[in-house]
């Protein structure tokens, strides 16, 4: 999977639990239950485990950020 189709897929995800902004790099604001639901989430789809110490503003504080966290834990 390409970083641009991941990105889409990251996107996705997270437009079915809040307003993905159009910018990648844009803040998300996300509730703690949002978060929750959407490591999950990750974890479902890529196969990745998201340890809760690594839910935070660095690697879930954008689409971009998200991407970069997903493809570091997919390698």
């Amino acid at each position: 999977m390409t970083r641009d189709q991941l990105r889409g897929e990251v996107r996705a995800l997270v437009g079915e639990l809040a307003e993905a902004p159009d910018d990648d790099a844009a803040e998300l604001r996300l509730e703690s239950f949002t978060l929750v639901v959407l490591a999950e989430d990750l974890e479902a789809r890529f196969g990745i485990r998201v340890a809760a110490r690594d839910v935070v503003p660095e690697n879930f504080g954008s689409i971009a950020r998200l991407t970069d966290y997903v493809m570091g834990k997919r390698t």
